[in-house]
């Protein structure tokens, strides 16, 4: 009898260990391919996202680009492709920057650059020479030379000295009565500043200009 219940009990604890060890390896597949499925999902998402990197990097379209010299006091002068709508200050960085020498206070580096632009950075000495040149006009004279007349309204102190009995007093003065007064509307009104008399217009009228 004893060896009989004994046998049932040795066969129910067989069957359940059985029945254990599947119900163990049933959760472990399942866990597994759990696993799988989110693998496969994150593959799937990743390589949506990278498909959608590709899509949005485009090259810029044809137009999008333009051509622009940059000369003077840059350390590369030459020509260069930018963006539309770059400002000044992107070509002079793209041309190496400027010199020590570069004039940059009159230079609008925010203002947008057009296809084709030339931007010249002026050194002070240039920008002198040129400042120097707009103050004065060629005009040519009855026996047909030719002559540089002052402008009375632009000229600085120097140039106003290269007129017959002008000096360094006489210079200020015109500066100013500049000044105090405006602009000289008529060259006669050369004769109102102190010390600028009829003799000394008779000798500088042919050569001023308002």
């Amino acid at each position: 009898m004893k060896k009989t219940v004994c046998k049932i009990l040795f066969t129910g604890l067989l069957c359940f260990l059985f029945v254990l060890s599947g119900c163990s390896r049933s959760s472990y597949l399942q866990a597994k391919g759990a696993q799988e499925e989110q693998g496969k999902t994150k593959l799937s998402l990743g390589s949506m996202s990278h498909k959608k990197a590709r899509s949005e990097v485009k090259e810029a379209p044809k137009g999008q680009t333009i051509f622009v010299q940059v000369a003077g006091q840059v350390h590369h002068p030459g020509v260069y492709e930018l963006q539309k709508d770059s400002r000044v200050f992107e070509a002079i960085r793209a041309a190496g920057g400027l010199t020590k020498k570069a004039y940059d206070r009159e230079l609008n580096q925010a203002s947008v650059l057009e296809d084709g632009q030339k931007i010249y950075v002026f050194s002070v000495k240039e920008l002198k020479k040129e400042q120097s040149e707009n103050q004065t006009t060629s005009s040519t004279t009855k026996d047909g030379s030719q002559t540089d007349l002052v402008h009375l309204n632009q000229a600085d102190k120097n140039l106003l000295m290269t007129l017959p009995g002008i000096g360094s007093s006489r210079a200020d003065a015109i500066l100013a009565y500049r000044e105090e007064h405006g602009a000289f509307k008529d060259t006669k009104d050369l004769t109102k500043v102190s010390g600028i008399g009829p003799s000394i217009f008779e000798k500088i009228k042919d050569k001023i200009i308002i």
